[in-house]
């Protein structure tokens, strides 16, 4: 049969327009593949506080305080999160991953970054699919991941999961930014051979489990240039830096009556 094909037609709300809300202005991107299911459920819970949300024209916008509290009543579960020198279980643990996807978009719509910090080490989930360094971690109240709208109108955020696939979708005007990115430039690999060993109540006597897996430090460089349509230069070689710390691998180890370490939780850092 003869087919004829049809583009739909895209129409914007006139409540939209009148923002300045018409173009696709930029794209975030990651993967939550690999991600337990606590993890799960709180990028979705996350992801949820942030579709349809308009930023106005001039408005700085703070992840923190759109995601606002999190906790249990939140609808957030127990997962890992970075916490000084541990990785332990928190409400909200791959809230990292939204708040790190949103900064790409910001990014890549070629926007001011006002605040954004790196992870304290290096976390193989935001390493795809770019390579280190695009990541931004939150913990409220700080750090908090902000950017500012510089365009002439609103900038409209859907945000959602398709599959593993996590997207930021920023909409507002286009102004023809070109944003180019350089990088990651690694370099000053180090790593701790020795290893930390906690001696807990939990575990039998001499029992020995890994806890945290070793993490080898390094630091990252981009560069972001962003150009407006004619050429001219608005951001030039921005630079985003990461400084990623090595970790010794932990071990939790059962308490034994007999041994001197029984006397001593923890046994310094190595």
């Amino acid at each position: 049969l003869p087919l004829l094909y049809i583009k739909p037609e895209v129409r914007v709300p006139e409540s939209l327009t009148s923002l300045g809300v018409t173009d696709l202005i930029g794209v975030g991107y990651s993967s939550l593949k690999g991600s337990p299911s606590n993890r799960i459920h709180n990028i979705y819970t996350g992801v949820s506080k942030f579709n349809g949300l308009l930023v106005a024209a001039g408005e700085e916008f703070s992840f923190t305080k759109n995601l606002g509290h999190v906790d249990a009543a939140g609808g957030f579960l127990p997962e890992l999160v970075i916490k000084g020198d541990e990785t332990i279980p928190e409400y909200g643990g791959g809230l990292c991953q939204v708040s790190t996807t949103a900064y790409r978009a910001a990014l890549y719509s070629g926007l001011p970054i006002s605040m954004r910090t790196n992870h304290s080490y290096a976390v193989s989930y935001y390493a795809y699919p770019y390579g280190y360094g695009l990541d931004a971690t939150v913990y409220e109240p700080l750090p908090d991941m902000r950017f500012i709208n510089d365009t002439p109108g609103s900038i409209l955020i859907q945000s959602y999961v398709e599959g593993t696939d996590l997207y930021f979708v920023f909409y507002g005007t286009d102004e023809g930014r070109n944003v180019k990115m350089e990088g990651p430039s690694i370099y000053s690999y180090s790593s701790i051979a020795d290893s930390v060993t906690v001696y807990t109540d939990e575990l039998a006597p001499g029992v020995r489990q890994l806890k945290e897996y070793a993490h080898t430090g390094f630091k990252t460089d981009w560069y972001r240039s962003v150009f407006n349509a004619d050429g001219s230069i608005r951001i030039d070689r921005e630079l985003i830096h990461s400084n990623y710390e090595a970790r010794p691998a932990k071990y939790y180890e059962g308490k034994s009556p007999e041994s001197d370490e029984a006397l001593d939780p923890v046994t310094p850092s190595a």
